[in-house]
């Protein structure tokens, strides 16, 4: 007599599908479907428990098979992984416009277990796009009217660019002086 082998299930996570024009990046607007793979090496079917979490700056908009989904969380119960097998999940879910996060996340894990390190083969972390601006200042003047241009006064600015988007930029400046 032969006995099967008990189930062991792993989970595994992908970023498979994004609607936007720049692959690998979150930007505002953009469906992203994500496909959770249960994998069972064992030589029985497993009933298994799975929760999924979208973190800031995504919003869920379906999954399948159907889970729950209340705000940010969605849990599958019993769900069958086949003995020796896989079972594919997956999760869309849109970013939000305006996108006002560096990087968005998604993880998967077992039902009542901690949250996994991101990222990880169980949490994909996508950068959202550069967010570039710029600031421009008075940091020095020779002068001896404060605020005020005189002539032959040396005056120095300082260009501050800033980026609080999730994705590194280059950036081509130009700045036109004025005459008097």
């Amino acid at each position: 007599m032969v006995t099967p082998t008990p189930a062991n299930v792993t989970v595994a996570k992908a970023l498979t599908s994004e609607s936007g024009s720049q692959a690998g990046i979150a930007e505002g607007g953009e469906t992203l479907v994500y496909t959770i793979t249960l994998t069972n090496s064992g030589g029985t079917a497993a009933s298994y428990d799975l929760t999924d979490t979208l973190g800031a700056g995504l919003t869920y908009v379906s999954s399948s098979p159907s889970g729950t989904n209340v705000g940010q969380t969605t849990t599958w119960t019993s769900l069958a992984v086949p003995a020796n097998g896989t079972l594919a999940v997956t999760v869309t879910a849109s970013v939000d416009t305006p996108v006002t996060v560096s990087a968005v996340t998604n993880l998967a894990k077992p039902s009542g277990t901690p949250d996994p390190s991101c990222p990880s083969a169980t949490c994909v972390v996508t950068p959202t796009p550069a967010n570039v601006t710029v600031a421009k200042a008075l940091t020095s003047e020779s002068g001896s009217q404060a605020g005020i241009a005189e002539g032959g006064e040396t005056l120095v600015y300082t260009i501050t660019l800033t980026n609080s988007g999730g994705t590194a930029a280059s950036y081509d400046l130009t700045d036109t002086l004025g005459r008097a």
